[in-house]
């Protein structure tokens, strides 16, 4: 006897799968299929994120360059050219309070590279989201659920 069927085949009867059936199996499919891909997402972000963080946190240790030192009550404090009041005065003459002002901004987000709380947070928010994306499970709706949406 053939049949389309394996349950069709035990029972002598001639049973195909109906449209809630073929439905069924098909979101069953699909979401393994992405729950895969998800998975594969979140061990690339645990990997990317971890290896950067560590990598800035290891570059971290690296000072700032110093272009001359301050005397405050005797002792001598490392300084930045870029910290000078002539430096900052020379270049608001040259460009106005927006290039100061530039200057900082992007002195800022070089220095993210530079710093060891920027990476500690990427590891946190790199572990948060890989590990959502590795572990979390989507919800999949009851029989009784999927019947009522399907038809």
């Amino acid at each position: 006897m053939v049949c389309g069927h394996a349950a069709a085949c035990v029972t002598g009867t001639s049973h195909f799968l109906s449209g809630k059936e073929i439905i069924a199996i098909f979101r069953e499919k699909w979401l393994d299929y992405w729950m895969r891909i998800r998975r594969l997402c979140g061990l690339l972000v645990l990997i990317a994120g971890l290896g950067l963080s560590a990598w800035i946190w290891q570059r971290a240790g690296a000072g700032a360059e110093t272009s001359g030192y301050m005397v405050i009550d005797g002792v001598a404090y490392p300084q930045r050219l870029e910290d000078t009041k002539a430096y900052n005065r020379q270049m608001e003459a040259f460009g106005g309070k927006g290039l100061v002002l530039a200057e900082k901004l992007e002195e800022w987000f070089s220095g993210l590279g530079r710093s060891r709380g920027f990476a500690g947070g990427l590891a946190v928010f790199s572990l948060g989201l890989g590990g959502w994306l590795f572990l979390a499970r989507p919800g999949r709706p009851d029989g009784d659920e999927a019947d009522k949406r399907a038809g």
